[in-house]
């Protein structure tokens, strides 16, 4: 598990619902 990875993947998924 890469907590760096999950954090970078949901910070993307931020940035395009937002």
């Amino acid at each position: 598990m890469a907590d760096t990875e999950t954090f970078a993947f949901q910070a993307e998924i931020n940035q395009l619902l937002s």
